[in-house]
């Protein structure tokens, strides 16, 4: 019995740890699909190239870690706003289906760019809070890289909610999604609007690909998963709300 309560004790941990990572990319569709009624399926990508440009900064470049980061999140915001800006004003016209298709073409377009970019081997990323060993759950070895992981993770998805829920930035997003031509009688940017969510939902993939890619390695085909498992644990909370698709995410990575 006391050898299943640590085992119990090591996967809801381990389970709470990946989790983390699936509930900021259940974040970012439920941003996206609340303010503009589309899912980005490229999502999974978005990761894929903060990931790629921040290993690329670090090992082939030589830029120190933090600038990295920054320019990994600057790429990846770019990119999702080429896709905003290319494809955001059809897809609101389309019924869901097509939508779905089209992202997913954009999303398998950036796939193969990227292997192109990259080619099809994974490469190390390094553990930004290092791999010191803190404590011990039973057998599982708890890292400053673990550690770290939940804490900046969970003051993300907690700042994230405060501004969906507290602030005129939040409730213009969510009045965006409902009737775009009343936002623009009392004169809110509609075009903004979307563009921040979508800015908004490339950095939380950023910060899913800093603390994922030292767990899975940094190569191009690791999008396509984390993107499917992001947007499995947004339906199983619902996309609708911000704080449901964080629990969906929370719940994914424990089952």
């Amino acid at each position: 019995t006391r050898r299943r309560g640590i085992g119990m004790i090591e996967s809801l941990f381990s389970g709470l740890l990946t989790g983390s990572i699936y509930a900021l990319i259940a974040l970012s569709f439920s941003i996206i699909y609340t303010t503009t009624r589309v899912v980005n399926f490229a999502l999974g990508e978005i990761v894929m190239i903060a990931a790629m440009m921040t290993y690329t900064c670090v090992d082939l470049w030589g830029i120190p870690i933090l600038a990295a980061l920054i320019i990994g999140c600057a790429f990846a915001v770019l990119v999702n706003l080429v896709i905003r800006t290319a494809a955001l004003s059809r897809l609101q016209n389309l019924d869901p289906i097509s939508a779905l298709l089209v992202t997913l073409a954009c999303g398998w377009l950036i796939l193969s760019l990227a292997q192109l970019v990259w080619g099809t081997s994974g490469a190390h990323f390094p553990a930004i809070f290092g791999k010191t060993v803190l404590f011990h759950l039973g057998r599982l070895a708890v890292t400053s890289q673990d550690l770290a992981t939940l804490i900046i993770v969970a003051l993300v998805l907690v700042i994230m909610d405060i501004i969906q829920r507290q602030t005129t930035l939040g409730k213009s997003m969510q009045a965006a999604a409902e009737d775009q031509a009343a936002c623009g009688v009392i004169g809110l940017n509609v075009g903004s609007i979307n563009s921040l969510s979508f800015t908004l939902a490339a950095v939380l993939c950023t910060v899913a690909a800093i603390f994922m890619a030292p767990i899975t390695g940094a190569n191009p085909q690791i999008g396509t998963m984390v993107g499917l498992k992001g947007f499995a644990a947004g339906i199983l909370g619902g996309l609708t709300q911000s704080r449901s698709a964080i629990i969906g995410g929370l719940i994914f990575g424990v089952g």
